[in-house]
């Protein structure tokens, strides 16, 4: 019988190879990448290359008010070490 810190491990092993097995989800349409903020390039978001441009200005605006929600890296989560 294994001692009982060498079984998590095995199991974490499996599950890992279940999530690797898994087929990976693909946009529906194509995308691009586009800036919500000038000053954080680094930051973008991507949206459907098939919006109308009202569509397009309404989905920018609505993300552009609310970047500041947005978790861009464990240092934006309350409660993760930034680490």
């Amino acid at each position: 019988k294994l001692p009982r810190d060498e079984t998590l491990v095995v199991q974490a092993q499996e599950g890992e190879r279940k999530l690797e097995a898994r087929p990976k989800a693909e946009p529906a349409e194509e995308v691009e990448e586009v800036l919500l903020d000038p000053r954080t390039p680094e930051r973008k978001v991507k949206v459907g290359v098939s919006l109308t441009g009202s569509q397009r200005k309404r989905l920018m605006d609505v993300l552009s008010a609310y970047r500041v929600i947005f978790a861009w890296g464990p240092g934006d989560m309350p409660g993760v070490d930034p680490k």
